[in-house]
C-alpha cells in the first residue's frame, strides 16, 4: 500500500501539505475551466471528450521556463520537455483566460 505521508511528519503538517495541493488543485481547474478555448472545445459537439468532469481530472495546465511555455496535460507537458533546457523551471501555473492552444497536440 503506497502512503502519501513523508517519513516522519506530523499530522499537522501533513494536514497542511493536502490543503495545499488541495488549493492548488482547484485553482489549475478553475483557470482551466475559465479559459475561453477551453470553453469552445466543451460546447463543440464535435469533440466528445472535452466535458467539465475530464477537465476536472486532468485539467489543460501552462508549464513555465524562461525561454518557453509548454500548455497541455501535467504529465505531457513534464514529459515533452524533460530532455529540454530553456533556463529555469519548471513552473506548473494556470491556464490564463486567453491562452490560445491546440487541443490534439
Amino acid at each position: 500500500m503506497h502512503c502519501l505521508r513523508f517519513l516522519g511528519e506530523t499530522d499537522a503538517d501533513f494536514r497542511r501539505r493536502a490543503e495545499h495541493a488541495l488549493r492548488v488543485a482547484k485553482a489549475l481547474v478553475e483557470a482551466c475551466l475559465a479559459n475561453r478555448y477551453v470553453q469552445e472545445f466543451i460546447a463543440d459537439p464535435a469533440m466528445p471528450e472535452w466535458t467539465a468532469d475530464n477537465v476536472r481530472i486532468s485539467p489543460t495546465v501552462r508549464v513555465e521556463y524562461d525561454q518557453a511555455i509548454a500548455i497541455g496535460d501535467l504529465g505531457s507537458c513534464l514529459s515533452a520537455t524533460k530532455s529540454k533546457y530553456w533556463g529555469a523551471g519548471p513552473w506548473v501555473m494556470p491556464l490564463e483566460p486567453d491562452d490560445e492552444f491546440f487541443p490534439y497536440r
